[in-house]
């Protein structure tokens, strides 16, 4: 994210500056045939206010030693960046 021009952190939840917007969580798996390869990821974006996901992007590949995890993140990092977020609607107090 960095990379793309945003203001990225990471760490803990519980030290998670006060102005940030959206928290992004992943879950990789990796496999081993005579050294360590990805065999999936899936990127989620959390509106942090609204504590509702926003968007998904994942990878399931075989158990390849040809896939490279940079050029994986890479392409859902893009996939992220074009889709359209969810939107939750809320509802207003009163019926406004």
């Amino acid at each position: 994210l960095k990379a793309r021009g945003f203001e990225a952190e990471a760490g803990p939840m519980t030290m998670m500056p006060r102005e940030a917007q959206a928290v992004v969580h992943y879950r990789d798996r990796w496999a081993w045939d005579f050294k360590d390869h990805m065999t999936s990821l899936e990127i989620t974006v959390q509106d942090v206010r609204r504590e509702a996901e926003v968007a998904r992007a994942s990878f399931v590949g075989p158990a390849s030693l040809t896939v490279v995890p940079l050029e994986v993140v890479e392409r859902l990092v893009g996939d992220l960046l074009k889709a359209q977020p969810k939107v939750v609607e809320v509802p207003v107090p009163g019926g406004l």
